[in-house]
């Protein structure tokens, strides 16, 4: 009696071919990468600045986080999209967005791997294929049930190696940037005349008292090196005095009896 199954494929199963809007040519695979660290006066206008800068080269920002932190400095982290014909151009723009701190770029070429996964996923597929063919010509349940899960299998490892080539894709076809903008610490001079007057006479008082303060320092430091001499010269000014004295004492002449 010849056995009669249906065969259900498993629902992931693509309708088209999983390599056919994937690989466009032969071309170069690169995963491309910044990290910037810019200071400016003010950060919600940098976000703007640089959301014009990306926009204007066809990228898109992905995600913003503002925060203020204890000492009330501002800062944000953006991460943003590029084309990567556009990255250098949008690198070159982000330097006048502020000072720019720190800078990374990276790059990995994915092109061997790229190449891999295709020829990986067109032999599977053909794998695929020469099992439904068998399936066909079975005879037996038990010979359905084995190639049933092999081919359940090989779907599996076209699935996994066709979104390893889905996610090569993406981070190939868009150049990712990161920005950290920090508010710079710098207090702009006050505008006008009494207010630079003002200033001025400021600074001129701190310098003078931290002058005042440096020479005193430096006369104790001077009274303190000098002071074994001091008490040295002490020393011999007393006995000094002292053999003065005695001998002063036994030149005078003493008083005659009954004077």
């Amino acid at each position: 009696m010849v056995a009669s199954r249906s065969v259900v494929l498993p629902s992931s199963a693509p309708a088209v071919n999983a390599t056919a809007p994937v690989s466009e040519g032969w071309g170069r695979r690169i995963i491309r990468h910044a990290t910037l660290r810019v200071e400016l006066a003010d950060v919600d206008q940098g976000v703007s600045r640089l959301t014009g800068v990306v926009e204007s080269a066809g990228g898109f920002i992905s995600s913003t986080d503002s925060q203020v932190d204890q000492k009330g400095t501002a800062r944000a982290t953006i991460t943003a999209y590029v084309p990567p014909p556009q990255f250098a151009r949008v690198l070159g723009d982000l330097d006048g967005v502020g000072r720019v701190t720190g800078r990374q770029i990276g790059g990995q070429d994915v092109s061997e791997e790229f190449v891999d996964l295709e020829a990986r996923i067109r032999n599977l597929e053909r794998h695929e294929g020469q099992l439904l063919s068998f399936m066909g010509k079975a005879q037996k349940v038990q010979d359905l049930l084995s190639l049933e899960n092999e081919l359940a299998r090989v779907r599996g490892e076209i699935e996994r190696t066709a979104g390893r080539l889905r996610f090569l894709k993406a981070r190939t076809d868009l150049a990712t940037i990161q920005v950290a903008l920090v508010r710079a610490p710098l207090v702009a001079p006050p505008d006008g005349l009494f207010p630079r007057f003002v200033e001025q006479v400021k600074q001129a008082f701190a310098e003078g008292w931290s002058t005042a303060f440096s020479l005193t320092l430096a006369a104790a430091v001077l009274v303190a090196q000098l002071s074994p001499l001091a008490l040295a010269a002490l020393v011999l000014w007393m006995i000094y005095r002292r053999r003065a004295g005695r001998r002063s004492s036994g030149l005078a002449a003493p008083p005659l009896e009954g004077a």
